[in-house]
């Protein structure tokens, strides 16, 4: 079933080159002003979804094509 989801490509996890090159691949595709972005706190410690939020602004999300900081 998780092999299923994943395959249906509305996940972008991994490595963060890894969900840079999906979301270049999504804004490629779909260009977008927003993108919703869901973190499970009450599955994850604060810690980890810190870190999370953190890694996905500086690293992942950093000059998107289209993005304002592009």
């Amino acid at each position: 079933m998780i092999a299923r989801i994943e395959e249906g490509g509305i996940f972008a996890g991994g490595t963060v080159a890894e969900a840079r090159r999906r979301l270049v691949e999504e804004w490629t595709r779909m260009p977008a002003e927003y993108i919703t972005l869901i973190w499970h706190y009450a599955q994850q410690s604060k810690n980890d979804v810190i870190r999370a939020m953190e890694l996905f602004v500086t690293k992942v999300l950093l000059d998107l094509p289209g993005s304002a900081s592009a």
